[in-house]
């Protein structure tokens, strides 16, 4: 009976304490494997694990001038003196402590590499879920006031930015930012086509034959300002938002 009754508890241990940890543990591997590395040049997985625990990015938080409180990110490349450069990452709601520095690793020069994090993503969010917050500023306005914030923080130490990186979903933001700014010396896009998401979305249905992308949109203008609904993946009123917006002449003005 005693023996029983040991076996009895330490199931109830493994089951109530030690599943929940290895399932969380787990889920994070997967995170860092698959979905941070959306928004990273390297390919080292590893390296997301080991630097966001021994060698995380300094984060400091700045105030906006509506009074947002933004999470800026930095990382130094090189001995000093440094360069400052403005870094806007891919789509996604994970903390940029897993993934910034892997995204440079390799860069050569001295750098100063700045990012902002997104509304709503705590500084230990792996990306797995999304919170309301996150949801509710997640549209197109919203996100480049936010990037324009950061950066004017960061042209104030500086007086001048080197360039400004943008990948994927960044660089329709970095566009705008460096034409904005005209502090910015350059200006680096990366993975970021320049057409509306109207017209990508008509050419990616066009090859898949299906129409996946123009139900989309055509759902989201039911409800464009609703956050809660919506998708593949994003609010209704994130596709409102950016669904007519065309990079391109911020690019190549």
């Amino acid at each position: 009976m005693f023996v029983a009754g040991l076996v009895g508890i330490f199931g109830l241990i493994l089951r109530r304490i030690l599943t929940p940890l290895l399932t969380r543990l787990a889920g994070l591997a997967i995170i860092l494997v698959t979905g941070l590395a959306i928004g990273s040049c390297s390919t080292q997985y590893a390296t997301f694990i080991k630097d966001a625990a021994t060698n995380p990015p300094k984060i400091e938080t700045i105030r906006a001038a509506s009074g947002e409180q933004i999470d800026l990110y930095s990382i130094d490349i090189g001995p000093e003196p440094r360069q400052p450069l403005f870094f806007v990452s891919g789509s996604g709601g994970a903390s940029l402590s897993y993934f910034l520095r892997a995204s440079f690793e390799g860069m050569t020069g001295s750098w100063t590499v700045y990012a902002a994090q997104k509304a709503g993503v705590s500084r230990s969010e792996t990306g797995l879920s999304c919170s309301q917050t996150f949801a509710d500023n997640y549209y197109f306005e919203a996100m480049r006031d936010r990037y324009n914030a950061a950066l004017r923080e960061v042209i104030s130490r500086h007086g001048e930015i080197a360039a400004v990186l943008g990948v994927s979903e960044g660089g329709e933001f970095a566009a705008l930012l460096a034409q904005a700014n005209p502090q910015v010396r350059r200006l680096a896009v990366i993975g970021s086509c320049g057409v509306s998401w109207r017209k990508l979305g008509a050419m990616i249905d066009a090859r898949k034959g299906n129409d996946t992308f123009s139900r989309t949109f055509a759902e989201a203008a039911t409800d464009p300002m609703s956050t809660t609904k919506k998708a593949l993946g994003y609010p209704y009123r994130y596709w409102s938002s950016v669904v007519d917006f065309a990079p391109r002449p911020f690019i190549c003005p």
